[in-house]
């Protein structure tokens, strides 16, 4: 991400996503696009652009259905 305001979308929908039971993880980084995927196993992604500064995709918005136990 080139811009900070890409960085800061890109960051809330990921702690939105971690609220929501998820394990955000980047699979991929091209130019400028993040794609980003739940550890967990449950089919939820993100994909994150800095140009326009844009976030697409369900793991920010569902609750994960295997979230990982609290240790």
């Amino acid at each position: 991400m080139r811009t900070q305001q890409a960085r800061d979308i890109r960051d809330k929908a990921i702690s939105d996503a971690m609220e929501l039971g998820h394990s955000p993880k980047m699979l991929t980084r091209s130019g400028a696009m993040e794609l980003w995927v739940c550890e967990n196993g449950c089919n939820c992604v993100i994909d994150a652009w800095d140009n326009p500064a844009i976030v697409n995709g369900s793991m920010a918005h569902v609750q994960c259905k295997n979230p990982r136990p609290n240790t």
